[in-house]
């Protein structure tokens, strides 16, 4: 499936379900890309539209429309420190374990410039 050249969807996972679901981001203002829509995907087609080698660079905000995930609601996301993919996170826990790879740690507040796709769904 293509988009325009500013829209780009970035594969995540539910940080409580563990499931696989994407985030669809635009560039509305040059170098700052908006989260505006989640949808829940099997990996494997995320893997056939080549969503998992996607990748921006900037700003990373979220938008008031964006419903957050499709699985548990939550409206924010993380980068994991360890294996640089995407979960949900629920924006009140101090202690997150990554679904991907299983790292934890604490969150650090600092801003995410780039996103990856998680190219190994």
């Amino acid at each position: 499936m293509s988009f325009p050249a500013n829209v780009v969807i970035v594969v995540s996972r539910c940080a409580q379900q563990k499931k696989g679901f994407c985030i669809r981001f635009e560039e509305k203002v040059p170098g700052q890309w908006f989260a505006d829509w989640a949808f829940s995907i099997q990996e494997q087609q995320a893997r056939r539209e080549g969503y998992d080698s996607n990748e921006i660079n900037g700003s990373i905000l979220i938008d008031k429309a964006y419903p957050g995930c499709p699985y548990c609601e939550s409206e924010g996301f993380v980068l994991c420190g360890a294996c640089n993919k995407v979960a949900c996170y629920d924006g009140s826990s101090h202690q997150v374990l990554c679904p991907w790879c299983g790292n934890h740690g604490e969150i650090n507040n600092k801003r995410v410039n780039s996103l990856r796709a998680g190219g190994d769904i």
